[in-house]
């Protein structure tokens, strides 16, 4: 055959586990006699060139969004480089690994000429495909749209409006599979074939009866793969199993100085810091040698989509895997007899499966021996390549090339076509037309009326923004000089804090996870005043805090155009001059603080708030700049006198603490907590009594509602769920949910058996939620406060995660489960690409029976619910 294979990269310029997969199987059917041209990007390089059989042709860019006269010019060098290769090559069948970007509008083409077309899908990327840039431009109906239509015609380009049709897929996993069913709903022929691995470079290694204390973790050095429970877990094993001369060897490429540097310091804390390891990639020579001189792999990412090559290799060579329970390598690893697995964040626990092979050699022995023969019947790269090969003649057969391509092929070469040209020589005409198309556009513009509004808007709210900041911050500042309470930069002594301003004005879920900064700064300042500052909906959650002397409020959404306020609003002044006035003045704050991490118009507002006070000392989080503060004219940061650097989102309750440890005070107790009281307690006593509800009862909380839409799993899969819990577990349904989702609760018991539902949507406040909490074994919802307030009061948490933050707002704590596809998307806000949230809508029913199971059957092991069997 004739294969033309495309993907975004291809190594050895970019080394990812999908690119060497792409690779290894692109050789192995090389070496099987067909005939193979690779399309790929010249990411890495810089510059269009052909290496044997690979064309670096394609132009890739990472950036989330791009001006159209870019997306243009892209397109232009993509969609001719595919032309020219096709009729140059002239392929039987078109393999795609990844066109994300790139051009989706590469598959589009290949179908529309009339190529037989199969993709190898080893990540979500196809979910997102609305993703694509030229896709973008053409559906925003923004600048550039008005000129698409004729650049497309004047250059031949695919429009979007062609439809990209799935229709051959072949998957690394079944995780995959399913996802794409529960999203795409696409009629398609589809198959699983994972990755192979090369059995015989990878060979396996006898032990040779050492002690199994080098860990070993191969792939990117982010966030997301987790890293922080493997330190974790190696600081446990050597403080409570006395595991001296266990060490942890990370390799790969590092995303941020910053992560690194937060694993450092947290391998130091841990004391660990000197077993702890970083390294590059090894040569692909090498690896086998680096799998050998290691005992155990283990692997924590929390990504759901994770098909990770170093996996495999590691089994081949003989080594033990300690992975984190995600649905993607259900596939590969079977708990107990060739890997062992621990729940999803949970250094506990991962300690513990790798002190079984400490402990057990027999055991240890057993499972590498097992793992190298997974790896020999099931991921043999011979045979990966012998499927992929079967699959690609069984799409030729069902779709042969037809006389499509030929046309195209007589059409492209008509004379004046691109064909005449160089890529080159086409993007320097393309740029000198795209030229006209841009004064053409600013032509247009400039013959409306709104062009004029638009313009004369943004100035007025520029200079009001800018007015408003300059004139009032120095008028205040005048007023506080003549006080004796002007700014002081110099550093902070905490031993000299009287009066402390705290603020957080934010919803349910950032309030409760700011209890471990409110109790550790209460505990190193004892006899300070502590004032805080929050929403006016989040008093009755604070009010009987301890570790605060008053609790006050700002409704800083009081405004229309709150969600753009990024440079403050002149309302906001008043409002806190006024509250300063009624409220603050009287304190004489010595320190003021904010507790929010986002540069956003909730960190304008309280940065007005704290500046206003009269606070000499004002900190918070602040952008940094090649080691120093960045602010620009109209920047609210300028009124800021001290605060951490912005570094990688970690989790809120530890951004919060980072803000202790800017203060030179170390935490000792991270635990989230919530307040009530004996009322809140006897509300629940009562909602107990009514339903005939004890100990013995299995009571199973669900938040189905959400602050955000985007965030709501679907009320039908709630019931579906609910259902499933009454009639296999007879479990009582707790809803719980805001007064303005009312009608959603109502919905949901509705469905349920009404003997066994209780519905208190909008019934109950926030304190009285926390104790109806307690009585619970299970909490199920959405990313949302009552998540939060679950994890608080010791409910373990089935969290449905989509588009959030997933870093900063994981239920805090080892006792909980999230599910989350973790699109590419992610985190995003309302401005969501699709029609629908495909991030929560891609979680199924079935996924979160299986997470059930596994906790009922726990919450049975320990005795916590007795009298009943699955």
């Amino acid at each position: 055959m004739r294969i033309l294979v495309i993907s975004n990269f291809y190594p050895p310029h970019h080394q990812s586990g999908y690119e060497v997969g792409c690779r290894e199987i692109v050789e192995s059917l090389k070496a099987r006699g067909h005939n193979i041209r690779v399309l790929t990007s010249t990411y890495g390089i810089g510059e269009r060139r052909i290496e044997g059989h690979v064309y670096r042709w394609l132009r890739a860019c990472l950036r989330e969004t791009l001006a159209w006269r870019s997306v243009v010019i892209k397109e232009v060098i993509n969609q001719t480089a595919f032309k020219e290769l096709c009729l140059d090559f002239q392929p039987e069948i078109v393999f795609i690994f990844n066109l994300s970007n790139i051009s989706i509008s590469l598959g589009t083409m290949a179908q529309e000429i009339g190529l037989p077309t199969c993709y190898y899908i080893s990540d979500n990327w196809f979910i997102t495909k609305e993703k694509d840039h030229w896709y973008q431009i053409w559906s925003n109906g923004k600048s550039g749209c008005d000129v698409l239509p004729y650049f497309s015609r004047k250059f031949k380009l695919l429009t979007p409006s062609n439809h990209l049709n799935f229709k051959n897929l072949i998957f690394t996993n079944r995780n995959l599979k399913n996802i794409s069913g529960q999203l795409s709903k696409l009629e398609t022929y589809t198959a699983i074939i994972p990755w192979g691995i090369d059995n015989d470079y990878f060979s396996y290694k006898e032990s040779q009866g050492q002690k199994p204390n080098r860990l070993l973790y191969v792939g990117k050095i982010k966030p997301n793969k987790n890293l922080d429970t493997a330190i974790k877990a190696l600081g446990i094993l050597k403080r409570d199993y006395d595991c001296d001369d266990m060490s942890l060897n990370l390799v790969g490429k590092k995303s941020s100085t910053d992560y690194v540097s937060y694993l450092r310091n947290l391998a130091a804390k841990y004391g660990v810091l000197e077993k702890i390891y970083f390294s590059d990639f090894n040569s692909r020579k090498n690896m086998k040698d680096l799998y050998q001189t290691h005992d155990i792999f283990i692997f924590t990412s929390v990504c759901e989509d994770s098909s990770s090559i170093a996996i495999l290799e590691a089994m081949s060579c003989g080594l033990p895997v300690v992975s984190s329970a995600i649905e993607s390598l259900s596939d590969v690893l079977k708990d107990e007899y060739d890997a062992l697995v621990f729940p999803k964040e949970n250094p506990k626990l991962c300690a513990t499966q790798i002190l079984r092979f400490v402990k057990d050699p027999l055991f240890f022995k057993s499972i590498r021996r097992n793992a190298r023969n997974t790896i020999e019947e099931r991921f043999c790269l011979e045979k990966s390549a012998i499927s992929v090969e079967e699959e690609l003649k069984r799409v030729l057969k069902r779709e042969k090339r037809d006389r499509t391509f030929i046309a195209f092929k007589e059409r492209y070469l008509e004379k004046g076509t691109c064909k005449t040209e160089t890529i080159d020589e086409c993007v320097r005409r393309a740029k000198k037309w795209l030229k006209f198309g841009r004064l053409f556009l600013l032509e247009k513009k400039i013959l409306k009326p709104r062009f004029y509004m638009r313009i004369l808007k943004k100035v007025v709210k520029k200079i009001t923004s800018l007015t408003t900041l300059q004139i009032f911050s120095l008028l205040y500042k005048i007023f506080l000089m003549l006080v004796g309470r002007s700014s002081n930069s110099s550093k902070i002594n905490v031993k000299n804090l009287k009066n402390i301003l705290v603020i957080q004005m934010v919803d349910i879920g950032d309030v409760i996870l700011s209890s471990p900064f409110l109790r550790e700064l209460r505990r190193n300042m004892p006899c300070a005043r502590i004032v805080l500052v929050v929403q006016p909906n989040m008093i009755n959650l604070v009010e009987k805090c301890p570790y605060v002397d008053e609790v006050l409020f700002f409704n800083w959404r009081s405004i229309k155009n709150y969600k753009t306020a990024f440079h403050g609003h002149i309302v906001w002044w008043f409002q806190t001059i006024l509250l300063t006035v009624r409220n603050l003045w009287k304190y004489h704050f010595d320190l003021a603080i904010s507790l929010h991490w986002n540069n956003d118009p909730n960190l304008a507002a309280s940065i007005i708030l704290m500046f206003t006070s009269g606070a000499p000392q004002r900190i918070a989080y602040l952008d940094e700049h090649d080691g120093k503060r960045r602010h620009e004219l109209m920047d609210l940061s300028r009124l800021i006198t001290h605060g951490p650097f912005r570094s990688f989102p970690k989790h809120e309750s530890e951004l919060q603490l980072d803000i202790l440890r800017f203060l030179g005070i170390n935490s000792i107790d991270n635990s989230v907590e919530v307040w009530t009281t004996e009322e809140d307690e006897g509300f629940m006593r009562q909602v107990l009594e009514r339903y005939n509800l004890s100990d013995s009862n299995i009571c199973i909380a669900i938040a189905p509602g959400s602050r955000w839409a985007y965030r709501r799993w679907p009320a039908s899969r709630f019931i579906e769920l609910g259902k499933w819990l009454q009639e296999k577990y007879e479990a009582y349904i707790l809803i719980l949910a805001g007064k303005s989702e009312l009608s959603l609760g109502a919905l949901i018991e509705k469905e349920l058996k009404k003997d066994r539902t209780i519905n208190l949507t909008g019934k109950t406040t926030l304190r009285e939620m926390a104790s109806v909490l307690r009585s619970c074994k299970l909490f199920i919802g959405n990313d949302s406060g009552p998540m939060h307030m679950a994890a608080a009061v010791g409910v373990p948490v089935v969290g449905l995660f989509s588009s959030g933050e997933y870093e900063r707002f994981i239920p805090w704590g080892t006792d909980h489960e999230v599910i989350r596809l973790g699109l590419s998307c992610n985190p995003c806000s309302e401005n969501c690409k699709f029609e629908e949230a495909r991030c929560i809508l891609g979680i199924t029913v079935s996924q979160v029976k299986k997470v059930l199971i596994k906790k009922l059957k726990l919450i049975q092991r320990n005795n916590r619910v007795k009298g009943f069997s699955q």
